[in-house]
Parts: C-alpha cells; sequence; structure tokens
C-alpha cells in the first residue's frame, strides 16, 4: 500500500525567488523531464510568477500555451493538489452569447 505524502508545507512556498534569473532556469530543468517541448519564456516566467504566489494576468494568442501555466506549476510543486476547473463548450459559448430572453 502507498503512503500519503505530509502535507505541503505552505510556510515555505515564498522562502526562494522562483522569478529570478536562477529561479526560472530551475523551473525548467525540473518541468523539462515531464515535458515534450521546451517551455516558452513567457511560460516560464508566468509560472514563477504563479510560484511566488503573484496573481498572473497573461494575454496571449489562441494556442499559444496559456494553459502550460497552470500545469508547470503543479509539475514543479511536487506533493501538491492542483485543481482545474474548465468550462464546457456549452457554458463558453452561453458566457459569450448569453440567451436575450432572460
Amino acid at each position: 500500500m502507498s503512503e500519503i505524502p505530509p502535507p505541503f508545507d505552505w510556510s515555505t512556498r515564498l522562502q526562494y525567488n522562483w522569478y529570478s534569473v536562477e529561479g526560472v532556469e530551475k523551473l525548467r530543468c525540473t518541468v523539462a523531464p515531464s515535458l515534450l517541448y521546451d517551455p516558452d519564456p513567457f511560460q516560464l516566467k508566468c509560472t514563477a510568477r504563479v510560484l511566488n504566489g503573484q496573481d498572473v494576468l497573461c494575454v496571449s494568442a489562441t494556442g499559444s500555451g496559456k494553459s502550460a501555466l497552470i500545469y508547470l506549476a503543479s509539475i514543479a510543486r511536487k506533493g501538491t493538489i492542483t485543481l482545474v476547473v474548465c468550462p464546457t463548450n456549452f457554458l463558453e459559448s452561453d458566457l459569450v452569447h448569453p440567451n436575450p430572453s432572460t
């Protein structure tokens, strides 16, 4: 039977500056074995900000890899649980084109 890992210690999450030059390089080296591609610099820098506990607003073209920011942070923080909530296609279209009769 596998062991349940101890809870993540959130008090240590900001003791490392992921956004420094060394931090971004460490992030790249940490996630590289789990990926089939090399992350773009914007993905690494935005993910570093997320790991530092900062809010990130990333505006980029469709298909450019914005979703990777969530997954790269998850890969870098082994032993944590990441919950990603994505709306269904119907909900997305409803948000863009609300029903005028309601």
